[in-house]
């Protein structure tokens, strides 16, 4: 007998498609009267990736496909009438949506829309949340769920079965019907392709098959009990989204080399109210469908916006100029400076907390240092204590970040500080006190690790100075000085290393650094996901490299290990006294431990430009987390309404 596990249909807001990434001029293609990027620049990347990653896993590259941001590869490869439907109408401004990436010189995969080959440039470009609508949507700021393509799913007893209820009435952009016979094409294709697909991998784990009892129910037995596979694969709306693909296009396509772009075709073919009428390597141009299920069906009306432009941005000034001047209306995060100066040119600029000092939105992730477990003497947990005690979290937010976020001492964010910060987790974590810098237990700490200082003022012991290097990674650049400071006033002999060639990650994964400066990226809704990174599954010799970045530390504690094989075997819920034990349990040992060193949470500081639309997320309406790469921002298309 199944469980019910339906999923009421909540805050329902609309779509839109939301960009990322970085510069570059104006495409030669826009035949419309929105403005457009000037000429910038190339980019700086001053944001986190703010990637939840679970496993390092990358799809292969199509062999046919121009080489990344390589766009004279473009007429090679593609022809104009694949790339751009001829004689494209003018739209006003005003019944134009602009949104600006800011990550890359170019649109990187522009001219490939294979979801599964492509996903990160798709994800990033914005261009698949317009197209490929999802099964669920899930708002991370409240664990809500808004059904969407599906209606419900029922999960067994047992959490092998879950039987998915598709919505009556979607339709493929062709006038399809979006059937279960998709689905199970969909999700049987990336378990048969794996590891060479995106995600392909977790579904060869997992799904074992799905099957279509009728057109409308899609029940997918996995290989072993999951509680959290469809809401983490299927409703989560974070970079794991994996869209269903229509089986009638796909079907007896090579998946590792459909480029799945041809607009004189329709293509890409998806069931959002978009169509993709133009791709550059410059700007992406979407225009509204004359007929969506939604809106005929009676769900959802059509969003207002008649077009959607993706355009790039050169820098962070360059970001900002576009904002200031009303040229884009959403898009990708500006550094605090930046919005300070804008809001005050443009009265019509917001963000996510107007209040400031922390104007930024959650991105599920925390700033950390990852100290090597598996290098002395950083194992020893009497070392770890004590260079937490040294770093003074106040200094690091008021000196890195202009005051502009909030001091951590636990890898939660503030999606998860929600319903599952009950009071006495909040009481077990300020019982350790660990966010406040005391030189006393530094010194401690380190007496009981056997070193004292010299003359100098360093911790040594019998084999000399304590020495170590803090990597940074460019986009974190201004925390480096801050913590190695605070250790070097402290006594600990600190060189600071700056990294602007991405190198760290290579030494992360490989185990060969000391310690380096990142983030977090664990749970969204659920503990689990934090705590799992911690697990000494992932633990790999120096020079073997690690499968789970968040995971790269090289900790272990087999007690740590036996609270997440429990967590793991048991459906997440707040309101579960045995469950909420485990993860007071997990956060006990985190905090006992310091596996690495939180110094403070990743906000995104989001420029809202309500000259022409209003009705975007914010603190105050939360209806959606603020990401522009999470798919739930797509909702967001639905709730705007045009100024004029």
């Amino acid at each position: 007998m199944n469980k019910q596990a339906r999923h009421p249909a909540l805050t329902i807001a609309f779509v839109a498609t939301l960009i990322l990434s970085a510069c570059t001029p104006p495409a030669t293609v826009a035949p419309t009267s929105a403005p457009v990027a000037t000429n910038a620049p190339a980019a700086t990347n001053t944001t986190a990736p703010g990637e939840p990653t679970a496993t390092v896993e990358t799809a292969a590259p199509t062999e046919t496909s121009a080489p990344a941001g390589d766009a004279t590869a473009t007429p090679e490869s593609l022809s104009p009438e694949q790339l751009v439907v001829p004689n494209l109408q003018d739209v006003p401004r005003e019944k134009t949506l602009v949104l600006v990436q800011s990550a890359s010189n170019q649109l990187v995969g522009f001219d490939n829309y294979n979801v599964f080959v492509n996903s990160t440039a798709q994800r990033d470009n914005g261009g698949n949340k317009a197209i490929y609508e999802l099964l669920m949507y899930t708002n991370l700021n409240n664990g809500d769920i808004t059904p969407w393509q599906a209606e419900s799913v029922d999960v067994s007893d047992d959490l092998l079965t879950f039987t998915i209820h598709l919505r009556r009435g979607v339709k493929w952009s062709d006038g399809v019907d979006f059937t279960c016979a998709d689905v199970k094409f969909t999700y049987e294709l990336l378990r048969d392709n794996a590891p060479t697909l995106a995600n392909s991998a977790y579904y060869a784990e997992w799904l074992k098959g799905v099957d279509c009892p009728d057109d409308l129910t899609a029940v997918m037995t996995l290989n072993k009990p999951n509680a959290r596979f469809f809401t983490q694969r299927l409703a989560v709306g974070w970079e794991y989204h994996t869209p269903v693909v229509p089986e009638h296009i796909w079907s007896g396509q090579d998946p590792l080399t459909f480029r799945n772009l041809d607009v004189s075709k329709g293509w890409p073919v998806g069931t959002g109210p978009y169509k993709l009428v133009s791709a550059s390597a410059t700007q992406y141009i979407y225009d509204r469908l004359d007929n969506w299920w939604g809106a005929e069906t009676g769900f959802m009306p059509m969003p207002e916006p008649e077009r959607i432009i993706v355009v790039l941005a050169g820098s962070d000034e360059a970001l900002g100029e576009m904002f200031a001047t009303n040229t884009v209306d959403y898009g990708m995060p500006v550094q605090v400076g930046t919005f300070q100066a804008i809001s005050t040119q443009n009265p019509n600029i917001t963000t996510w907390n107007l209040a400031g000092p922390a104007y930024g939105g959650p991105d599920g992730c925390n700033i950390n240092l990852i100290p090597n477990h598996a290098k002395a003497p950083f194992g020893d947990v009497n070392v770890r204590l004590a260079m937490n005690y040294a770093i003074n979290r106040d200094q690091v937010v008021d000196l890195a970040f202009l005051g502009a976020t909030h001091p951590s001492v636990v890898p939660y964010s503030s999606f998860v500080n929600g319903a599952w910060m009950t009071p006495e987790l909040q009481a077990l974590i300020d019982s350790f006190d660990r966010g406040t810098p005391d030189q006393a237990k530094v010194d401690s700490y380190m007496a009981a690790a056997g070193y004292t200082k010299n003359a100098d003022g360093l911790y040594a012991n019998a084999d000399g100075v304590f020495s170590f290097d803090v990597v940074t990674p460019d986009w974190l650049r201004a925390v480096g000085p801050v913590v190695a400071q605070n250790l070097k006033d402290a006594g600990f002999d600190v060189t600071e290393q700056p990294d602007t060639t991405g190198a760290w990650a290579d030494a992360l994964t490989s185990g060969n650094f000391d310690t380096v400066i990142l983030v977090h990226c664990g749970s969204n809704f659920d503990p689990f996901n934090t705590l799992f990174d911690y697990s000494s599954r992932h633990f790999a010799p120096v020079g073997t490299n690690c499968p789970n970045l968040m995971g790269c530390s090289r900790y272990q504690n087999p007690a740590m290990d036996d609270v997440i094989t429990q967590m793991d075997n048991m459906v997440p819920n707040p309101d579960d006294p045995a469950y909420m034990a485990l993860v007071e349990e997990g956060t006990r040992i985190y905090l006992e431990d310091l596996p690495d060193i939180m110094l403070a949470e990743e906000l995104h500081v989001y420029p809202i430009n309500t000259t022409y639309w209003t009705g975007w997320p914010d603190q105050n309406d939360p209806y959606v987390a603020a990401f522009p790469v999470w798919d739930d921002i797509y909702l967001a298309m639905f709730k705007l309404r045009a100024t004029q």
